[in-house]
């Protein structure tokens, strides 16, 4: 069963018309900065988003939300228990948002608010959704702290963010988003900026939980190493479109579109071994190359890359759509005999 499932979520930016001379077009027009994303969500998994930054995955975690930045639009299906997130109107989601569904953010520090006790901040969080008293929210805020097994809850939650350490934080962010257990949780980048040690933490943290409480989690990272131990399903992002997805497994055994296969080799396999990056950079969502959106970096794109974008279409044996790529070059798969060019 799928909790969340997306149709065509395309998200734009719209320009306005006194914007005079901008990137992309004349003003009054739009940027695509998402296209056609389709994806499925099952109920008390984890599914892993990956990709590099700038390739929209904090973008669609936002707009599953409500909450894109000013200027952007979705459109196309977010349904979420049998609900389309993106015809409700604020008032109810409101109710959703922070209850149902919650998210933790890149960076702590910017997402808590500096000038008020962390202790409150949580407490803000139950007394918007539940039925409980102060006393009872306050007791609530100390317990959650105790359980992502932050030291002297008691005296953290009388404390500001800024006293804390960046794993505390995250932990407090943790503590906010799991406070009304949400069926589901979008940790976007949870480890940014932490030590390994903390990192390591936090990721069983979000395992137990997942676990225990029996919610989805939508695990948002560039670092592929992180999906490998944590999620189940595994979708890959570029320029605003899923270029591959299939369970992680059998993407890290048979990656079928040249970008996963780049992600893979940038990642260091052991003490010694040269890395490969992927050339270049993402492009601007107004500057892409004609065709397949990867062409320009890509060291196995043909002539035929060029003509048109692929669809994303079924590959591979493992059957019922369990792993779909969006690359012509599939059949043949020239990057699995060793060869860096076409």
């Amino acid at each position: 069963m799928s909790l969340l499932s997306m149709r065509d979520l395309s998200i734009n930016l719209a320009r306005a018309p006194s914007s005079g001379k901008s990137p992309g077009g004349s003003a009054g027009s739009s940027i695509n900065m998402v296209n056609s994303l389709t994806l499925d969500i099952p109920e008390g998994s984890v599914f892993g988003l990956a990709g590099e930054s700038g390739c929209g995955k904090s973008l669609t975690a936002l707009s599953i939300l409500g909450i894109l930045p000013r200027g952007m639009h979705a459109t196309g299906e977010v349904t979420f228990k049998g609900r389309d997130l993106l015809k409700m109107d604020e008032k109810t989601f409101r109710s959703v948002r922070g209850h149902e569904i919650s998210m933790v953010f890149q960076e702590p520090m910017t997402s808590l608010n500096p000038v008020l006790k962390v202790g409150y901040q949580i407490e803000e969080v139950i007394n918007t959704h539940l039925a409980v008293s102060k006393k009872e929210a306050a007791h609530m805020a100390v317990s959650l702290l105790r359980e992502l097994n932050i030291p002297s809850p008691e005296q953290r939650v009388r404390e500001y963010p800024h006293q804390l350490s960046g794993g505390m934080r995250q932990r407090v962010m943790m503590a906010m988003a799991i406070a009304c257990s949400p069926s589901l949780l979008i940790a976007d980048e949870p480890t940014t900026a932490l030590d390994v040690t903390i990192e390591a933490q936090l990721l069983r943290m979000i395992r137990r939980l997942r676990d225990d409480k029996g919610m989805s989690v939508l695990l948002i990272t560039h670092d592929l190493g992180i999906i490998a131990e944590n999620a189940e399903t595994v979708a890959i992002m570029y320029a605003g479109r899923l270029v591959e997805q299939a369970p992680v497994a059998e993407l890290f055994r048979a990656p079928m579109h040249p970008y996963t296969v780049g992600l893979l080799g940038s990642v260091p396999a052991q003490r010694g071994t040269k890395l490969k990056p992927v050339r270049g950079m993402v492009p601007k969502p107004w500057e892409l190359p004609a065709g397949c959106t990867f062409s320009d970096r890509c060291d196995f794109a043909q002539e035929a890359c060029s003509a048109a974008e692929p669809e994303f279409m079924e590959v591979g044996d493992s059957g019922a759509g369990r792993h779909r790529s969006r690359c012509i070059r599939t059949d043949d798969a020239p990057w699995r005999n060793g060869n860096n060019k076409s």
